[in-house]
């Protein structure tokens, strides 16, 4: 009887000690295979961030080759813009009188007054005053600091707009002729009106 209980008790501790090992192995796969993940998390995260870093690189490069096209499309611009000749008085004076007809000879006694070919800035002369926003050969005022003048008359969207299409004497004498017909004489420039135009008749 005590033999039997002993084997019993042997039989017993056997089963527990096996099981344990059981737990144990699992425990350890169970370790193992959350290393093997953690790794390739980490391997996978190390690919992401090669990746990002190479996407990185190559968006830095793209910006710098644009950067360079940028700088020399702008290069481009100033050898076509230092190759292009600036019109002459005598080019623009040929001009108004082919715009104005008979009354070419007093609209460029006028525009000697406006914007006189002894400024450095002729025929792009500008004024800017409370009571004008002048620009180029006629001084085509667009506006004041209370309200517009002949801005509606100029192409453009905006007055920086309309600015640089009156810096061109040729557009200028365009708007200056349509100024003209509309008010039926030089009547709109002072020039005239005080008759100082005369003096380069």
């Amino acid at each position: 009887m005590k033999k039997n209980i002993k084997f019993k008790n042997l039989g017993k501790k056997r089963r527990i000690r096996f099981w344990n090992s059981v737990a144990l192995l699992l425990f350890i796969m169970a370790i193992i295979f959350t290393i093997g993940r953690l790794s390739k998390l980490l391997e996978l995260k190390d690919i992401h961030m090669n990746n990002l870093v190479n996407q990185s690189q190559e968006i830095k490069e793209k910006a710098k080759s644009l950067e360079f096209e940028n700088e020399q499309m702008k290069a481009r611009i100033a050898q076509i813009d230092a190759k292009t000749p600036k019109p002459t008085q005598e080019e623009i004076e040929a001009y108004v009188k082919t715009i104005f007809g008979r009354d070419g000879k007093v609209a460029i006694a006028v525009s000697h007054h406006e914007c006189s070919p002894a400024n450095g800035s002729y025929p792009a002369c500008v004024a800017l005053t409370d009571r004008e926003y002048s620009i180029g050969l006629f001084q085509i005022n667009l506006k004041n600091s209370t309200h517009v003048i002949h801005a509606a008359k100029v192409p453009g969207n905006s007055i920086e707009e309309k600015v640089e299409k009156l810096k061109d004497p040729f557009i200028n004498t365009l708007i200056a002729y349509k100024i003209f017909k509309d008010s039926n004489g030089f009547h709109p420039w002072s020039a005239y009106k005080n008759l100082s135009y005369l003096k380069s008749m």
